[in-house]
This record gives structure tokens, C-alpha cells and sequence, in this order.
């Protein structure tokens, strides 16, 4: 039976995190398989977002949806503009999705709460049932505070409250095991998909491979993914080894945290300055990267699952990760 899913996330289009592009191939593996999705996320204020163009083609199910417009973009945690994101609706868009009729809510982490909270003071039913999709135990995240460990807490224990008969998503054991102690349920397992154009790029035949040369670093610019780590590395082999060795450093994220990003961002190049910088890059553009790269450095101490770990497995290309807290 064809479903009709309302999906509500923070970030879809104008993707920063592995959060975006997990979202998409769940979103459009639905589409395939013929049920209707009406998407609600937010976007960067100066933006546009997209979804039409994104959602063109995809067929045979059917996509509609809105994005609100958000003060602060390139993160999901409590400094991001949720409380915007929840209070961005107006009576339009929920007659919007009366008339989509959803016979299902899929709410992704815990700032799908609010919005889902403010349908319910706008007069939707109360009875469709949702699914809370997890995809960061954010009250696990390294170096929380008290107050925004007791925040999470509170919000992913709300989510798993709401959730149609204890159904609730996660990527791996270990934040099972976290939301368990939460809400008593038991939480399903859900690995994301690799990525289509990844996938298609694995595949294609390369007459002449390019040079391996980079020591590549795919993961946000936050504490909580420890970006620093691969910098410190990058310092301790030294300029003049990576040179005799034909090794250029390559850092690709987005910065969550601007202070945090600048001072990483610095630091790498006074320690090599023949560095990659690059901001969130495309997924052919990520695949090229990876072709040319030696390793992937992925230095998060506490990952449900690592979208970056999986993609250069597609390509060939070796991971360096944590083994001391919960990489799976």
C-alpha cells in the first residue's frame, strides 16, 4: 500500500552534513517505490531551496513540500535557529498538508519536536502516527555540556515518546543502546544507502586513475567531529615529509562552528600551506577527491555511522577512524 509521508528535517537541499544527503536517498528511495512525500526543512534565509528541481523525474510516487527559512545555517545542534525552523509554519502550509493527507510522520532528530508540536496547536490530527528517524544521539555528543547534554535529553526522550508504538530509527548499536536507556523501546536499525551518484561514480571505468596524493579529511568543522585531530596530525608529519612523500593535506566540510573553523583552518596552513581547503562539495566532486586520495582520515570520537567512511570504501580508499570510542 502507497504511503503518504510528511518527512520534516532541518536540512535536505543546500546540504552541509552526512544528515542532508542520508535524507535524500531516503526521501527518493520512497519516492521510487511509489509513495508521496511532502518535505518540510529549512534553508539558509538567502537561499532557495530546490526541492522542485531536486524532486523532478524521480517518480513514480509524487513530491511536494515547503522550506522555511532559518537565521543560522551549517549546523543542527541547539545553537542552530530551531525554535525558527518550528515557528516558521503559518495556517498555509498546514492546509498545505491537510490536503496532502499525510497517513504518516517521519521526524528526523530532535528538531523535528517543535514543528511537530506546532502542527499539533495548528489543528493537524493528533492520531497520524510518526516515526522519530534518528541520526546523531546528540545528548552522546563529545564534549556536551551538562545543560546541553540535559537539553538533548530532554527533546530525544520526548521523540521517542511520540513515536507510533515505540517505533524509532537509528544507524547503529550504540545509539540503540543510548535511546533505550531514554524511553523504554527498542529502537529498529537502519543503515543509510550509499549515495546513487557515488555508487554510479564506484562503477565507472577511469582509463588513466589519477596520482594518489591526497591524505583526505571529509567531516564537519565542529568539536564534535574532532576535525582538529587530522590538523595535529598533518603538523606532527611535517611540511617536509609530506613533500619528499608527494602527500597534500585535503580538508572538505563545512563549518559548524565558525570560531572552530577558523582556528583549524589556520592552523592547517601554517603547518602546510600547500593545503586543500574546500568548503561542502558535490558528490562527483567528492568522488574525484577520493580517487586521488591515500587515506581518509575520519577523526570523530563518538560517529553513528560515517557517510565519508562508506563512500571512500566504494572508491577504493582506506579509513583511519577512532578504535578506542564508538565508530561501527
Amino acid at each position: 500500500m502507497a504511503l503518504k509521508v510528511l518527512y520534516i528535517t532541518m536540512e535536505f537541499t543546500n546540504s552541509f552534513s552526512g544528515n542532508g544527503t542520508a535524507s535524500q536517498s531516503f526521501v527518493r528511495s520512497l519516492i521510487r517505490l511509489g509513495h508521496d512525500v511532502f518535505l518540510l526543512c529549512g534553508r539558509p534565509h538567502d537561499r532557495t531551496d530546490g526541492l522542485m528541481e531536486w524532486a523532478s523525474n524521480l517518480g513514480p510516487g509524487k513530491m511536494s513540500g515547503r522550506s522555511i527559512p532559518v537565521s543560522v545555517w551549517n549546523r543542527l545542534d541547539m545553537l542552530s535557529d530551531w525554535q525558527g525552523f518550528a515557528a516558521g509554519g503559518d495556517m498555509a502550509l498546514v492546509q498545505a498538508v491537510q490536503r496532502f493527507g499525510p497517513s504518516i510522520i517521519v521526524g528526523v532528530d530532535w528538531s523535528a519536536l517543535d514543528v511537530y508540536k506546532a502542527f499539533g496547536k495548528w489543528g493537524l490530527s493528533a492520531d497520524i502516527p510518526i516515526i522519530y528517524y534518528n541520526y546523531r544521539v546528540f545528548h552522546a555528543n563529545t564534549g556536551n555540556t551538562e545543560e546541553e547534554t540535559r537539553f538533548y535529553k530532554e527533546r530525544e526522550r520526548a521523540m521517542c515518546a511520540l513515536s507510533a508504538q515505540g517505533t524509532v530509527i537509528c544507524l547503529c548499536k550504540a545509539d540503540a543502546s543510548s535511546l533505550r536507556q531514554l524511553h523504554d523501546i527498542t529502537p529498529r536499525i537502519l543503515l543509510p544507502a550509499l549515495r546513487d551518484e557515488v555508487a554510479c561514480n564506484a562503477q565507472k571505468p577511469v582509463p588513466s586513475p589519477p596520482a594518489k596524493e591526497l591524505l583526505m579529511c571529509c567531516v564537519r568543522l565542529g568539536p564534535d567531529k574532532n576535525t582538529k585531530a587530522f590538523v595535529d596530525v598533518v603538523e606532527a608529519l611535517g611540511e617536509r615529509f609530506l613533500q619528499e612523500h608527494g602527500l597534500t593535506p585535503c580538508l572538505v566540510g563545512a563549518a559548524s562552528d565558525p570560531g572552530y573553523a577558523a582556528e583549524v583552518r589556520a592552523q592547517l596552513h601554517r603547518a602546510c600551506p600547500s593545503a586543500l581547503q574546500l568548503d561542502f562539495v558535490s558528490a562527483d566532486d567528492l568522488s574525484a577527491l577520493l580517487r586521488r586520495s591515500v587515506l581518509n582520515f575520519h577523526p570523530a570520537l563518538n560517529e553513528a555511522y560515517g557517510m565519508t567512511i562508506v563512500e571512500a570504501a566504494a572508491l577504493g580508499v582506506p579509513s583511519l577512524v577512532d578504535s578506542g570510542h564508538m565508530i561501527e
